[in-house]
């Protein structure tokens, strides 16, 4: 921004990714206030909004930006329509040009539209998760206040802690916390003494202004640290076959891998199998939103990455008293101008669990 005059207040950047408002807003010396920054065309084109808004937002000189856009720009007729169109009601006209709103175009809410009400939520957990010990008396929760001038003191918090879909307890608190900090809730768990394998337990917050008006919704998973909840049989020795396939088992548990592709053919429980044939997936069909802004060279150059063959350039087997692992790196050639390779390394211990761990480097013709 150094470049421009002094009587530009505002900068105002058009439809950049988060790491560009990143760099922007963390630099700059103004306000900047993108124009539009996300398009909600359709019903699933609204991928990237809350990596844009926090991106930009997380620095003061972040101000705002824009969503292209309100609502649908349709409208119901008298008569009915002859043809089938974008949407499902007889009488509602709409055309691609005009499907990009957040609400319809009779300001029902669409999912877009929580989803905007959600990101731009100014009060929320700051963590996704939480691990505790059954029987432990608290865990503390950050909670973000990303209001400019509100102490969290005047927002009210609801909390549920729950199994599954089974409320277990509830109540009602607010906590003191300055606008632009991060303050702990402190969440009372000594209730949660026994858990059960296999269930899920949270807790559910909704956050609630002065006037009773609802800001947000979210859940913490609290996670009990699995070292107490789950005993696993644990076999005194691996067995390790290598021949076409290479058989791992342990115990109960038994797993197939190919040389030929790098890749998990079966897992098995006790006879009965649970997994087969895992092949990376780096591709999906692109939406119409996205191949309504893709612009035609780009599609002309996006091929269905899906369509590959797969040459193993190494494969080494390693075993120790206590785990066996499979380190191999495969190349998968879609055409001259697309292809990706794949490391993994499997790992499996005594107890019969299987770790996996990748990383996938991509050569292709129209970036991601």
């Amino acid at each position: 921004e150094e470049w421009l005059p002094k009587e530009v207040d505002i900068l105002a950047p058009h439809y950049w990714n988060p790491q560009e408002y990143d760099r922007l807003a963390g630099h700059s010396g103004r306000p900047v206030i993108s124009t539009e920054y996300t398009h909600a065309y359709g019903n699933d084109a609204f991928g990237g909004l809350e990596a844009r808004w926090k991106a930009l937002t997380k620095h003061p000189a972040g101000a705002g930006a824009a969503v292209w856009m309100w609502a649908d720009q349709g409208v119901k007729t008298p008569v009915r329509k002859k043809e089938k169109d974008l949407s499902e009601d007889e009488y509602l006209r709409i055309n691609t040009a005009g499907w990009d709103g957040i609400v319809d175009s009779y300001r029902n809410f669409t999912r877009d539209y929580w989803e905007t009400k959600a990101v731009y939520a100014p009060v929320y957990p700051a963590v996704d998760k939480i691990s505790f010990v059954p029987g432990q008396d608290s865990v503390r929760i950050p909670i973000q206040n990303d209001f400019d001038f509100t102490n969290l003191s005047s927002v009210k918090m609801a909390w549920s802690v729950r199994e599954d879909e089974n409320v277990l307890y509830s109540g009602t608190d607010s906590m003191y916390g300055y606008p632009h900090t991060v303050s702990d809730f402190k969440l009372p768990i000594e209730k949660l003494v026994t858990v059960r394998p296999g269930r899920t337990y949270y807790v559910w917050f909704i956050f609630t202004d002065e006037k009773g008006t609802e800001i947000t919704r979210r859940a913490v998973e609290l996670c009990p640290q699995t070292e107490q909840l789950i005993s696993v049989p644990v076999c005194r020795e691996l067995l390790v076959t290598e021949a076409d396939q290479v058989t791992i088992e342990a115990g109960d548990v038994r797993y197939v891998f190919s040389p030929k592709n790098g890749q998990l053919v079966s897992a098995e429980l006790k006879g009965k199998q649970l997994i087969k044939d895992l092949y990376p997936a780096i591709w999906r069909k692109l939406n119409q939103g996205e191949t309504s802004g893709f612009g035609k060279e780009n599609l002309r150059k996006a091929v269905d990455l899906t369509h590959y063959t797969s040459s193993v350039t190494a494969w080494k087997v390693e075993k120790t008293p206590t785990n066996a692992v499979i380190r191999t790196t495969v190349d998968y050639r879609v055409d001259q101008e697309n292809r990706f390779t794949v490391t993994y390394r499997y790992s499996i211990g005594v107890d019969g669990r299987l770790n996996v761990y990748y990383q996938i480097l991509t050569k292709v013709a129209v970036p991601w």
